[in-house]
């Protein structure tokens, strides 16, 4: 038994895998739960990236820089004709949101995520907390991070 303070991330996504990533590296034992079955890649699209998400990714061991993505110049406002009313200066990086997920993803050990494996609910007393799968399997924590989207 680990005296280290365990965490259970319920959600694989994005969410989930920063506070999955972020807990490890200030010494928690991490285990995150995903409902869906595979690789969650491909359901995002675009996703900004900012020097301040680099210096988290940096701080959980991802190294990434501003190559992994392409500089907006500016962003454009449209009037409902479709009309540019407005050009602001930009200074952001937009990059592909799988290049961050599956980054995010790689810096977990394999056994710490698991997927096709959602969680029917939560119970907790005064120390503890309580996931039941609905495998039927039960996981203990001393935190629970709901993670799940909109669920």
């Amino acid at each position: 038994m680990s005296s280290r303070p365990r965490a259970v991330v319920v959600g694989g996504s994005v969410g989930g895998l920063f506070a999955a990533n972020l807990l490890r590296s200030t010494g928690w034992d991490v285990v995150v739960f995903e409902r869906s079955a595979g690789d969650l890649a491909s359901r995002g699209t675009g996703i900004g990236a900012s020097e301040a998400l680099f210096a988290v990714m940096r701080r959980i061991g991802v190294r990434l820089d501003p190559s992994i993505g392409i500089p907006v110049r500016s962003r454009l406002c449209l009037d409902r004709g479709g009309n540019v009313i407005a050009e602001v200066p930009s200074g952001d990086i937009t990059t592909a949101w799988a290049r961050i997920y599956r980054s995010l993803k790689a810096a977990l050990p394999a056994e710490r995520c698991h997927f096709n494996r959602a969680v029917k609910r939560v119970d907790q007393d005064a120390h503890r907390v309580t996931a039941e799968l609905t495998d039927g399997s039960r996981v203990t924590g001393d935190l629970l991070i709901a993670a799940d989207g909109l669920g």
